[in-house]
């Protein structure tokens, strides 16, 4: 059976993906939302939303992106809070 090593399926992006820069085209991210990158690789998404001022994280902790995401010391906020 073929296994397959997943930490090395991620690739390096050289700019935003797609889908997030649609997600900021279209002012579905801003400096009021939180967003959560479940597949977040490398963490590259991750890095070009906070120098945004986008409050975003993914699931792994990685030193070179700086995301840490810990689901006990999270809360989750929404920027319908309140509405």
């Amino acid at each position: 059976m073929l296994r397959v090593q997943r930490h090395k399926t991620a690739i390096r992006r050289v700019e935003i993906s797609r889908p997030i820069r649609l997600a900021l085209e279209h002012q579905l991210l801003s400096d009021a939302t939180t967003f959560f990158d479940y597949g977040c690789g490398h963490g590259d998404d991750i890095t070009r939303l906070k120098q945004q001022g986008i409050d975003a994280d993914g699931p792994r902790g990685s030193p070179k992106s700086g995301h840490t995401w810990s689901a006990q010391n999270r809360p989750m906020r929404s920027s319908r809070q309140g509405r």
